[in-house]
């Protein structure tokens, strides 16, 4: 094994049914189940006037081929019957299935967004979307998104994502969901989102066939939140072993709460690239290849779309990763030409983790200074690596209290672990 490091349909019908203004906050219905009722979602958002009332939209039973946009408003509830009842399908189609922009409050529940697969995109390589929310708050909770993705897996296939621009935050909330079989990313909050990612299970797609790296949930560019309670599993690139992640956190600049999260079977388990002050504490990361990583990468890529942030400040503290293939913690600098003084990652602090059993080191320190090793416990490191390794000849780091246990790889050199 190799070292790596670290459309709106029916204008004719809206006209007959926007007879009937709504004067205040109100439901509809979709499929028949209530009145006033629509053959259609698009149709119920169209007549769901006036817009700075917020209204419910009530789906029935049913699945429903279309894409829904909604556009300036004060916000709309869609509620479904239930995850194995209401499907809203984008089966064929370019969507995204939900497409909010500058839609004021909103809220999906109850139902199944999925896209059979067979999304489409133009040109290849553009994303699809199960939902999209630009300059919009969104909440998604109790819902199936799912199979957000072409078959080729060509499109760059996302499951939830919410973006902004200019200024003002605006919140993302996904919460007791099944997000799967996407082939891009799972969850995604860039630019100026705030997200609170809770208790949701996200299971990446097949290696083939597919054309990139995915990510479970991934805060970028600016996006902070909290991301607890998750299980991620199956995120694993077909092109690169250490290019998907199951959280990753990129230029994420400051406060983001990473926690009591399981990833399993990830090319990197939790990753904080480019990022400043994350906590990632209580996780727990198997079967993949590196466990957790803080990384710098700067420019490596072109343009960042943000600032350049040292990847510094950051804390992994009572995570524990065992039966991964690389390493269980590393710290890496893939910009070397970026002067900070201090060469990041930098003050980082790594403290009372577990890791065991790791194809190479337990936690290595590839470059980066300033950052703190304490009271971590690692075994059953590779025969190439160590329990603790810092490549530095003199090491910038510090290590205290460390324990040691693989018999002959404690240390690749002096004062890394306890008693030795």
């Amino acid at each position: 094994m190799a070292r790596r490091i670290g459309a709106c349909v029916g204008f004719a019908i809206v006209v007959f049914f926007a007879l009937t203004t709504i004067v205040s906050a109100a439901t509809f219905f979709v499929g028949g189940c209530g009145s006033p009722n629509f053959p259609t979602i698009q149709l119920a958002v169209l007549n769901a006037l006036p817009l700075n009332s917020a209204h419910t939209i009530n789906i029935c039973a049913g699945t429903y081929t279309e894409n829904v946009a909604i556009g300036a408003r004060k916000g709309l509830t869609f509620v479904g019957a239930g995850i194995a009842s209401t499907t809203v399908s984008g089966a064929g189609t370019s969507g995204p299935i939900f497409n909010f922009n500058n839609s004021g409050i909103n809220t999906i529940k109850l139902l199944t967004i999925d896209g059979g697969s067979t999304m489409t995109c133009s040109p290849a390589g553009a994303p699809v979307y199960g939902v999209k929310a630009s300059r919009t708050t969104l909440t998604v909770t109790d819902a199936v998104v799912q199979n957000t993705r072409d078959a080729a897996g060509t499109c760059q296939g996302v499951g939830i994502s919410a973006q902004t621009t200019g200024l003002g935050q605006f919140p993302l909330t996904v919460q007791k969901s099944t997000i799967k079989n996407f082939n891009r990313a799972g969850i995604s909050g860039d630019s100026l989102v705030k997200a609170t990612i809770l208790n949701n299970i996200i299971t990446g797609p097949p290696t083939t066939p597919n054309s990139w790296a995915p990510n479970g949930i991934e805060l970028s560019r600016n996006a902070v939140g909290k991301v607890e309670g998750n299980t991620v599993k199956d995120i694993v690139s077909p092109v690169d072993s250490e290019a998907g992640s199951g959280i990753i956190m990129y230029c994420s600049p400051g406060g983001t709460s990473v926690q009591s999260n399981t990833v399993s079977n990830a090319d990197i388990g939790i990753a904080l690239v480019d990022t400043r002050q994350a906590i990632v504490r209580v996780n727990t990361v198997s079967d993949s290849g590196t466990a957790y990583t803080i990384q710098f990468i700067g420019t490596l890529f072109g343009p960042t779309g943000c600032p350049l942030i040292p990847a510094e400040q950051n804390q992994l503290l009572q995570n524990t990763a065992t039966n991964n293939g690389f390493d269980g913690i590393a710290l890496a600098n893939f910009a070397p030409d970026v002067v900070f003084g201090l060469a990041p990652p930098r003050g980082n602090k790594i403290n009372n983790n577990v890791i065991t059993t790791s194809g190479f080191s337990g936690i290595v320190a590839f470059q980066g200074a300033g950052n703190s090793f304490s009271k971590n416990q690692m075994s059953g490191s590779g025969p190439s690596g160590w329990d603790a390794e810092d490549q530095l000849p003199v090491t910038p780091n510090t290590w205290t209290g460390n324990i040691c246990n693989t018999p002959g790889r404690e240390q690749n050199q002096p004062n890394l672990c306890q008693g030795l």
